[in-house]
């Protein structure tokens, strides 16, 4: 949309001046100067109908590389996005998958303590001993 509204202002013959404004990391083109938000990038250009036909492709080409330069930054910024979004995937299953090691260390912990409430004197120490080192398993298991 950008590259027609410019191709049609260098198209136009009357006078006119065009103002190349950055703003959110897109190129845009206006008939008014950039507004606060926006950046100035280059000088405004004035164009009227003494303008040769080789100033005219002139600006044709280079609106056709500003056209491709931004498809590239377009293309480069969706494969930061990717890239984001899959790191942010990854990092969401392995919490995931720690929460659930974390939750069976706890499953384990609460079985070894019946296990040693219920257990016989002969088997007691054993029992607690078990209990000891379930517990700390699972402080490992649960450590973030």
């Amino acid at each position: 949309m950008v590259f027609l509204l410019s191709i049609s202002c260098v198209q136009n013959l009357s006078a006119a001046e065009i103002y190349q404004c950055e703003k959110d990391g897109r190129m845009q083109y206006s008939q008014t100067p950039c507004s606060h938000d926006q950046k100035a990038i280059g000088k405004k250009v004035t164009q009227d109908s003494t303008d040769s036909e080789s100033e005219k492709q002139h600006r044709i080409n280079q609106l056709a590389e500003d056209k491709k330069e931004a498809a590239r930054l377009e293309r480069e910024r969706h494969k930061t996005e990717d890239k984001r979004d899959k790191e942010n995937s990854r990092q969401a299953a392995k919490t995931e998958k720690q929460k659930s090691q974390c939750d069976k260390a706890h499953l384990q912990v609460k079985w070894a303590e019946e296990d040693a409430r219920n257990a016989s004197p002969k088997s007691e120490a054993k029992a607690r001993q078990k209990l000891k080192r379930t517990k700390e398993k699972a402080d490992l298991a649960c450590k973030h």
